[in-house]
């Protein structure tokens, strides 16, 4: 497996830049407590009003919002949360995916067919769609603030996308499970009395397993993009925070930890 990933320069990049980003959002948190730098207005010597926003590499490398937050804080501050939470999406999609998609294989029948085309539904209907009509109640800061706290918005957020993810995953398994289990050699076991844990263990895991791997990196991947689609929305992970006084500007996502200056 190991030699296999080497093998794959791109894979491996990817990797490399998520850790990076990682490790950078965590030397943010820990030596600088997750500060997010602001450049303040500035007016030019007719005392018109050069910014915010500033274009990259002027006062930030990625410039800042309506407000001079720095974007590249922004990111260090968030992407920590994002990329668990995407993970943490990702394997809570993937373990329901195996806990229902493999007995789906096994007892794959006729009726069972129904199943597949009802789940197939949400092939064509898109999961940020359908999270953002689930989410923005939660998500959305009304004008009295949140009366839930930010573990639970967590929680229901990741549990929701991971309950939209899952059904493409469970058909996917549950077919290859039973491509799998009309093998010849997977009947002649079970005619030699193999039960059905000596099938699972011996002969589905060890076909499979590569596809498992793949799998869970194509939930981490669909789990990040319902996140930035729900971003684009306004909907941020755990929570927007929204302003409704007068000049308050477009909603920011809500601070996980540390202080905006």
């Amino acid at each position: 497996m190991i030699k296999k990933v080497s093998k794959q320069p791109l894979l491996l990049l990817g990797a490399g830049f998520i850790l990076l980003m990682l490790a950078g959002s965590f030397v943010h948190m820990i030596f600088f407590d997750s500060y997010v730098l602001k450049t303040p207005f500035l007016y030019d010597e007719n005392t018109k009003l050069i910014g915010p926003p500033f274009a990259p590499f002027e006062h930030s490398i990625l410039g800042t919002d309506m407000n001079g937050n720095h974007l590249f804080h922004y990111i260090l501050q968030g992407a920590k949360f994002t990329i668990i939470g995407s993970l943490s999406i990702a394997f809570i999609s993937f373990s329901l995916a195996f806990l229902i998609g493999i007995p789906l294989g096994f007892r794959y029948k006729g009726r069972f067919k129904i199943v597949e085309n009802t789940i197939s539904v949400l092939y064509f209907i898109p999961a940020s769609l359908i999270a953002y009509n689930f989410l923005k109640p939660l998500l959305w800061e009304p004008i009295s603030g949140f009366p839930t706290d930010l573990a639970f918005r967590l929680v229901v957020e990741a549990i929701v996308i991971s309950i939209l993810l899952a059904p493409p995953a469970i058909i996917l398994i549950a077919n290859e499970t039973s491509v799998i289990l009309k093998k010849e050699y997977v009947t002649s076991s079970k005619v030699l009395g193999g039960r059905p844990y000596h099938i699972y263990r011996h002969h589905l895991i060890p076909h499979i397993k590569g596809s498992l791997v793949t799998l869970f990196t194509r939930q981490t991947i669909q789990s990040l993009l319902v996140m930035i689609h729900l971003g684009v929305f306004e909907l941020f992970f755990g929570g927007t925070k929204v302003g409704y006084g007068l000049g308050a500007g477009p909603p920011p996502p809500l601070p996980l930890n540390g202080h905006l200056l």
